[in-house]
């Protein structure tokens, strides 16, 4: 999916897939007013799973993306368990899917912090994909709260489209809002880039993960959720500064 309308700023390339691109794309149209070019182009396709079940009877569950309110209602969990999301669109998509979700407002250690202080009783499922960071079960069962993780889907790497490939390759500014550190991997297999990047990173992991651009001004989110991300973004396509959160170490 592409959309792209004559104008003179930065093209603005979204990777996320199809839902959540069109989603981010129509909120920044919104708040412009003026047509910006725009190119979706998926960088992973998720693929659901149907794990074996632990025998281990469970007391809540753990979101840490709204790819896992997609699983759990896929693998038929119960809707009356307490959810604890990472973040406000995580907890949406949760509650969209009939779990009552509780949102930590922030990143897999904000989800971790929020869940040891309630001292839910365990265990926990830690709903997730192959690849995940934050070893959110395993902090979690340190901490006293059992938790036992259950890979519900998989991310499968995207090639660029042909549109994304030929603004990457051009002379124009290319906004790149990125929002996993696996995404950045697959996006810097595919490169180098000739054009100038303009990266909005959604964490400090994923702005570690962008140095693998070369060449690329990375901005980091002043906070670690979608809202923060959409007004970095559309200050960088207005041209003005991004209020940037906490330089990423290492």
């Amino acid at each position: 999916m592409a959309e792209a309308m004559t104008q003179t700023g930065p093209t603005l390339i979204l990777t996320r897939p199809n839902t959540a691109a069109a989603r981010f794309l129509a909120q920044v149209q919104t708040a412009l007013d003026w047509p910006i070019t725009a190119i979706i182009s998926p960088l992973i396709s998720i693929g659901y799973l149907r794990p074996d079940l632990p025998k281990t009877p469970c007391s809540g569950l753990i979101f840490t993306s709204e790819n896992a309110a997609t699983a759990a209602g896929r693998l038929g969990l119960n809707r009356a368990l307490p959810v604890f999301a990472v973040g406000g669109q995580t907890a949406g998509a949760a509650r969209e899917a009939g779990f009552a979700a509780m949102s930590a407002q922030g990143d897999a250690a904000s989800l971790v912090a929020l869940i040891l202080s309630l001292r839910p009783q365990g265990p926990l499922w830690h709903i997730r994909g192959e690849h995940a960071r934050g070893d959110v079960a395993q902090r979690l069962t340190a901490g006293g709260i059992a938790t036992i993780d259950l890979i519900a889907y998989r991310q499968e790497p995207l090639a660029l489209t042909a549109l994304a490939r030929a603004a990457l390759d051009g002379t124009g500014p290319v906004v790149l809002p990125l929002f996993s550190p696996r995404t950045v991997s697959i996006l810097a297999d595919q490169g180098p880039f000739a054009a100038p990047l303009q990266v909005v990173a959604i964490s400090s992991a994923v702005a570690t993960a962008a140095q693998a651009l070369p060449g690329a001004q990375v901005h980091q989110s002043p906070r670690p959720d979608g809202e923060a991300m959409l007004t970095a973004t559309i200050a960088l396509l207005q041209g003005r500064a991004v209020l940037e959160g906490a330089a990423p170490s290492g």
